[in-house]
């Protein structure tokens, strides 16, 4: 190409050249076209290669006086060539030129005037660079004619003035690179505007038609083309622009500054260019029809672009000047089809700065944009650097993008969105703020949204909303800050963090009819996100601090000052695939209510909770082997279902599968208080069955109230609705027995189910009551210990005082089978009136059905055992035990039985008849109760009574009369046919009763198997 331009200026300038020539020899030899037009043939033959025409050459000698001038017509130049448009080079219908024929002599060309009309002129360049105007003999032989020119040597060529070349059309084809351009109508003025300070000139060139192609696309059709150039010289290597003028239909563009030219070919330029207004439609006239695809469819856009830039630095074969450009945008509007939107008052203001010499240096900015629909606005900042990659050729590197925007949105004019799914949705406020972010470009492309760095700082003002008539929200301000991604997080993780400040917020949800109230606040979140490692858990967090809630939904109610809390869920530390949750919740009072049978309010709580999930696990305790931390203070529960106030004055507590310690907790139910501490370890171990559960536990109280609390579990659980309707629940099938504890029907454990024991259970249980109210006895330090071991329940030593007694209690429960329960106690009663003794536990009269026939003091003691059905009622095959009573002064009360026996041992009639004292031994074997004999002595008798009775009441007794008299009676049958009758009498009158040792024996043999089961397993520390 550049060898093409070389010989085209030669060429033009040969061509010049020869008519300068031409004109001199016009002068010095003739004077008529007829001996003029074959000179210039002949001179003509000598410079050109191809073939070539001159009409006619006269010599303008009068009309351009004092200059001679010359006036060529019909000049044609013809050089065929394969591919040409044409094969004429150059088509000259007239030229006219004048010289200063003074300077002339001396070999000083001054053209005073030079005009070419109607020229035509067709340039081709094959496919190998060959040229068709490659047709100047650059070094022609001498003229013959020596006569002519003898003595004249050219020094200089310049002209005055204007020189002007109007010509009807001028082509170009270029085959090697594919370029065909055209222009027709072309005006071309040459003017010299030299004075004494400096050279200078003015190019004017004006085409009414300038049509050009590259490699078969149109990139100009029928254009109009018009140039200023004033080029002032500064020195022959320096030029200065001021300013240069180009348009193209109605397209201006300035260009002003200065180049030089250094050696080897180098230049320097200082180049300043911009444009008029341009407007975006009538520019997009001028894209080809090719590039049409790159004006999409769905977006139209309109407005006036205005262009300046700046080009300044060195230019030679390894170097490139540097561009400074800046691209304004004002009185735009545009939108985009598929959305009904439409913007307006878009202006924007782009610079960019182009370095092709450091690639990576090549950057652009967006410095202003803005847009403007409806009520709502944006403006934004943008930023791109290291635009182009160091190559050879200039690609497209990955730049480092920023953007910064200022919105400010009516979400009015959202309403295309919000009504896509329900006409009724409505969302009213406004959103001010910025937004930021920064990423690479291919980051942005392939959407590596871990890569992508964003903030921004939003106010949400006047919000109300209207969801699908069944979300109702309204919030006075919201302020929102978001970050993405956290400072310091890793590469490959997507990470964002969130924070809201509100105040004023009220929401509704009314098809749970949920209504909330959040006084003021902040709300937060967090995201972190390996989106490559689809496997791993997403750590995300929530929290909340508020200054006061209120929500409330049906018979719901929530109240909580300054609440807040945090939820945490991530990976597990030792599997990624594992969630890991945390979470705290506070608050610094909370009242709760559901109707009016719930009600619960406390001071200051607070929980934390951490939970790894493993959904191998079958129990929801392993599925999530939870960590709690629980701080509660001054908590009131008003429960209908309780029937009581319940009172929490302060709980602590500590929870893991490996530990659960109570620090503190402390309990008031009505009149009752209750205390427990200690610790339990193995709670996984235990529920996988890979270790025994143990512990100990403290539970202490000032004041328990039985009866309150029976009343209270009647309340609960309907105890004296079922009594009253006669109905005792109970099993479908109650001998139906499982080892493990559970029914055998599908596990399900029913209300009427007894209590068992759980294996592989070591708790020991420390109990101090200060003062209990039970029935209408008040007991005092009742104490003892309760140990779970095993499948075992063990009451060591349990005993109280109280008015009536003192008591003491060593049992043991186990449960083998759910129809199979084993029982053991030993139990003392001291000093106890006989009468209370038999109202505490009726069943001793069962046991000893004549007590009830005595008034004052005594002792009871009994040793126990059997087995109990799943109702626990006692297996008579399987019960053993003894009992001893015995009394002193105890009064006789009047009864039937009494009466019978006293008139047939010829008893004296008296008011209230007195006892010494009484000494009962009695033995239980299965369903025998054996009472063995015993003297008692009523004023001046003496009695031995003995003999047996049954579980079904059935009496077999014996009653000798010992003194005064010596008489005996028989006592047989049951309560309802008693048969009392006179017998011979049993008992010697030396009788003395012979002390049984069945209870001691008894008590001692159930110590011995309640020491043994809680010794088993005991492991020795070392």
């Amino acid at each position: 190409m550049k060898k093409a331009l070389k010989i085209i200026g030669i060429s033009l300038g040969s061509i010049i050249g020869l008519l300068v020539i031409i004109a001199l020899i016009a002068v010095y030899v003739v004077f008529t076209p007829k001996r003029l037009t074959p000179i210039v043939n002949q001179v003509a033959d000598s410079l050109l290669l191809c073939e070539h025409q001159l009409d006619e050459v006269e010599l303008t000698l009068f009309s351009t006086f004092p200059n001679v001038g010359a006036r060529i017509k019909g000049l044609y130049v013809i050089n065929p060539m394969k591919g040409a448009l044409t094969d004429t080079v150059l088509a000259v219908p007239e030229l006219v030129a004048s010289v200063d024929i003074k300077k002339a002599i001396h070999g000083d060309i001054y053209i005073e005037e030079f005009q070419l009309t109607n020229a035509q002129a067709n340039v081709y360049i094959d496919p190998e660079g060959k040229t068709n105007i490659d047709i100047i003999k650059l070094k022609p032989d001498t003229i013959e004619d020596t006569d002519t020119t003898a003595g004249w040597t050219l020094k200089t060529v310049g002209w005055k003035e204007r020189l002007r070349l109007n010509a009807a059309r001028l082509s170009f084809k270029d085959d090697k690179d594919s370029i065909v351009a055209a222009i027709r109508d072309l005006d071309l003025a040459i003017t010299d505007l030299s004075n004494d300070q400096e050279q200078a000139l003015l190019v004017e060139l004006a085409a009414l038609h300038t049509d050009v192609s590259l490699k078969g696309i149109d990139y100009s059709k029928d254009a109009h083309l018009s140039l200023t150039l004033p080029v002032a010289f500064l020195s022959s290597q320096s030029f200065r622009v001021d300013p240069a003028r180009l348009m193209i239909n109605q397209f201006e563009l300035l260009v002003n500054g200065t180049a030089t030219a250094e050696e080897q070919g180098a230049y320097t330029c200082d180049l300043h260019l911009k444009t008029n207004d341009w407007r975006i439609s009538e520019l997009l006239t001028l894209l080809p029809e090719e590039y049409s695809s790159l004006k999409p469819k769905e977006i139209e856009v309109d407005g006036i672009l205005h262009i300046s830039a700046h080009a300044y630095g060195r230019f030679d074969e390894q170097t490139m000047p540097l561009v400074d450009a800046t691209l304004l945008l004002s009185n735009a509007q545009g939108r985009y089809t598929e959305l009904p939107y439409y913007f307006d008052a878009i202006a924007a203001e782009i610079t960019g700065h182009i370095d092709l010499n450091n690639k990576s240096l090549t950057a652009a900015k967006v410095n202003r944009l803005y847009a403007k629909t409806g009520a709502s606005s944006v403006c934004a900042q943008a930023m791109a650097s290291g635009i182009l990659q160091n190559k050879d050729a200039l690609e497209l590197a990955n730049p480092l993008c920023s953007l910064t925007a200022q919105v400010d949105i009516d979400l009015k004019d959202a309403d295309y969105f919000i009504h896509s799914d329900s006409q009724t949705n409505q969302v009213l406020g406004r959103l001010q703020g910025s937004v930021s972010a920064q990423s690479k470009l291919n980051d942005i492309t392939t959407l590596n949204l871990n890569r992508i760095t964003a903030q921004g700082n939003l106010s949400l003002t006047n919000l109300d909303v209207i969801w699908q008539d069944s979300i109702l929200a309204q919030a006075k301000t919201m302020d929102v800050r978001f970050t993405a991604p956290k400072k310091g997080s890793a590469k490959d993780l997507l990470s964002a963090n969130a924070e809201i400040a509100l105040t004023g917020l009220h929401a509704q949800v009314l098809p749970i009819a949920l209504d909330t109230h959040v006084q003021g606040g902040s709300l937060n979140g967090h995201v972190e996100w390996d989106n490559k490692d689809t496997t791993a858990i997403p750590l995300v967090s929530a929290g909340f601090d508020l200054t006061e809630l209120t929500a409330m939904m049906d018979t719901i109610y929530v109240h909580a000052i300054s609440p807040k809390g945090q939820i945490t869920q991530q990976a597990s530390r030792r599997n990624k695939t594992q969630p890991r949750v945390e979470a705290t919740l506070a608050a610094d009072a909370l009242q709760t209510q559901m109707g009016d049978g719930f009600k619960v309010t406390t001071d200051h709580f607070a929980i934390t909770a951490n939970a790894v999930y493993n959904k191998e696990a079958e129990n929801i305790l392993l599925k999530w082997n939870p960590r709690l931390n629980v701080d509660l203070n001054n908590g009131h529960a008003d429960l209908a279902l309780v029937g009581t106030p319940i009172d929490i004055p302060q709980m602590k507590f500590n929870y893991s599968n490996r530990i659960f310690t109570i620090d503190t907790s402390r309990i008031v139910l009505g009149h009752s208080d209750f205390s427990l501490g200690g610790e339990v370890r193995n709670v996984g171990k235990w529920l996988r069955e890979q270790d025994t559960l143990v512990g100990a536990l403290r539970f202490t109280s000032e004041t328990t109230d039985v009866n309150e609390l029976m009343s209270i579990v009647n309340h609960i659980t309907g105890t004296d609705d079922q009594t009253a309707e006669g109905g005792q629940t109970g099993p479908a099938d109650p001998t139906v027995n499982d080892v493990n504890g559970q029914t055998a029907e599908g596990g399900k454990v029913t209300d009427s189910d007894p209590f068992m024991v759980p294996l592989r259970v070591d708790l020991a249980l420390l109990t101090t009551i200060r003062k209990a109210y039970f029935s209408d006895e008040v007991l005092e330090n009742l104490g003892g210990k309760l140990y779970i071991k095993e499948g075992k329940l063990i009451l060591e030593e349990m005993g109280f005082i109280c008015e009536a007694a003192k008591m003491q209690l060593t049992a043991i429960y186990e449960t083998p089978r759910r129809n199979h329960l084993y029982a053991g106690l030993d139990f003392h009663l001291i000093d106890i009136d006989i009468q209370q003794l038999i109202r505490m536990i009726p069943e001793v009269d069962s046991l000893v059905p004549m007590l009830k026939s005595f008034r004052g003091g005594a002792q009871f003691h009994i040793a126990l055992e059997t087995y109990l059905t799943d109702q626990y009622r006692p297996k008579p095959s399987t019960m053993r035990g003894a009992c001893s009573i015995e009394g002193n002064d105890l009064v006789l009360l009047d009864s039937e039985t009494f009466e019978k026996i006293s008139k047939i041992l010829l008893f004296s009639p008296k008011t209230e008849n007195l006892i010494d004292s009484i000494s009962v031994q009695i033995a239980l074997y299965k369903n025998q109760i054996t009472i063995y004999p015993f003297c008692l002595s009523i004023d001046n008798y003496m009695v031995a009574l003995g003999g047996n009775h049954y579980t079904n009441m059935n009496f077999n007794y014996h009653a000798s009369l010992l003194k005064p008299l010596y008489i005996g009676v028989d006592v047989r049958g049951n309560l309802d046919d008693l048969s009392i009758k006179p017998a011979k009498c049993r008992y010697a009158k030396d009788f003395r009763p012979l002390f049984h040792r069945d209870v001691e024996s008894q008590s001692a043999e159930l110590r011995r198997i309640i020491s043994d089961n809680l010794k088993k397993n005991v492991k020795i520390q070392q």
